[in-house]
């Protein structure tokens, strides 16, 4: 029972101090003009491991936030992942071979318009979940996002990484026939995993400041 006891008690303290550890900055900021370089993608991946992943890479397509505010969390941003990787050769073997069938036949959106309740992370210290809500975009087919999602506030200056940043990741799960896949039955799951960057309103004040 004591054994027990203390086992609880570790586990409300790890729950309590990975809840007040993001206090420095509750607003970020999703934008398409900082960083130059590619700050999102977009994965589709067949469960049963019989065809390849499509991966789609990209940014922010407007200026978006996400608020780490318990009593009002927010999360509001566009992302527009229109490359990818090895795009010559035969595409058919991929998940979205059958839509994305040549080099240049675009890529994949996400609009993201809301935001569950914030929670501790179970995963790691420091980490939050909660819940992302929103619209996926393939090639004209808007399917209903309610995912998942770990957000992980980074400190600037560690690693490669020198801005005060929150790394979003969301996952989910829908159906071939919700893309409009016909190679592929249309009951089977496919598994989507989402990314982006957002970076601490002082991160970018600081690029705006350095353009003018």
């Amino acid at each position: 029972m004591k054994l027990c006891f203390s086992f609880l008690a570790l586990l409300a303290f790890t729950v309590s101090a990975s809840a007040q550890q993001v206090t420095s900055n509750q607003l970020y900021r999703v934008t398409p003009e900082f960083p130059k370089y590619v700050t999102a993608h977009v994965e589709f991946r067949d469960p049963t491991g019989a065809r390849w992943p499509s991966f789609f890479y990209g940014k922010p397509a407007t200026n978006g936030l996400v608020q780490l505010n318990a009593a009002q969390p927010a999360a509001m941003f566009r992302l527009d992942c229109n490359q990818r990787p090895q795009t010559n050769g035969d595409q058919s073997r991929r998940v979205l071979g059958e839509i994305f069938d040549g080099s240049k036949k675009g890529g994949v959106g996400l609009v993201i318009n809301g935001m569950g309740p914030i929670k501790a992370g179970l995963e790691k210290a420091g980490t939050l979940s909660t819940t992302l809500i929103g619209i996926l975009d393939v090639a004209g087919k808007r399917i209903p996002v309610n995912a998942p999602a770990t957000l992980r506030p980074q400190t600037g200056g560690k690693g490669d990484e020198k801005n005060e940043s929150l790394m979003i990741d969301l996952g989910f799960e829908v159906r071939a026939g919700d893309l409009g896949l016909k190679n592929i039955d249309a009951s089977a799951p496919i598994l989507v995993r989402a990314a982006v960057t957002a970076y601490s309103e002082a991160a970018v004040a600081a690029a705006a400041a350095r353009k003018r």
